[in-house]
């Protein structure tokens, strides 16, 4: 077995990655460029014989955590990144063209810095996200008829770093860590 190592972007602001597998087995990568107040969503794809770049939307990089993507059963990209418009939660979705949007925002640096997503068997969007130390720290968000429907989690428990899975019925099971006490937590919905 031998490693292959590429470089995607050689531009050294860059940070906060995911990546996700098309259908013909090409990466997508997505990750924070830039320093502040120029900070943007990049959106780097392998085409079979090099790395194509594009901007997406603008973000805030807090360091936290990347972006989150996932393909639909159409082959569209779903994103949920920080957004820069309000320091909150926003959402992406590519379908020849990129569509942008604010989910959430309180003006909080730390709303939507820890981002994870989840696309149903219907394609709507599923967000789980960081929406700042005090209050309701975890949110689930969903899209529904065009319309984003807001769930909080339990309030007062700092849940850092969450990660979603929708199961075949498209229930939503979350794991997360309290950060005080690093004790990890998990919960269905």
């Amino acid at each position: 077995a031998t490693w292959y190592l590429q470089e995607v972007d050689p531009d050294t602001t860059c940070g906060e990655n995911s990546i996700i597998m098309d259908a013909n087995h090409y990466p997508h990568v997505f990750y924070y460029r830039g320093a502040p107040p120029d900070v943007y969503l990049i959106h780097s794809a392998w085409n079979g014989s090099g790395w194509t770049r594009e901007v997406v939307a603008e973000a805030e990089d807090y360091t936290n955590g990347g972006p989150s993507a996932a393909f639909d059963r159409q082959g569209r990209i779903h994103v949920a990144y920080n957004c820069a418009e309000g320091e909150g939660l926003g959402y992406a979705l590519f379908d020849s063209v990129w569509h942008c949007e604010t989910v959430d925002t309180v003006g909080d640096a730390s709303t939507a810095d820890q981002v994870s997503l989840a696309v149903d068997s219907l394609d709507n969007p599923h967000i789980a996200y960081f929406r700042g130390i005090a209050g309701i720290p975890l949110r689930y968000a969903t899209k529904q008829g065009g319309n984003w429907v807001f769930v909080d989690g339990l309030p007062d428990n700092v849940a850092w770093d969450p990660s979603l899975v929708l199961d075949s019925l498209d229930h939503a099971h979350f794991t997360y860590m309290e950060n005080g006490d690093r004790i990890l937590y998990y919960s269905v919905f």
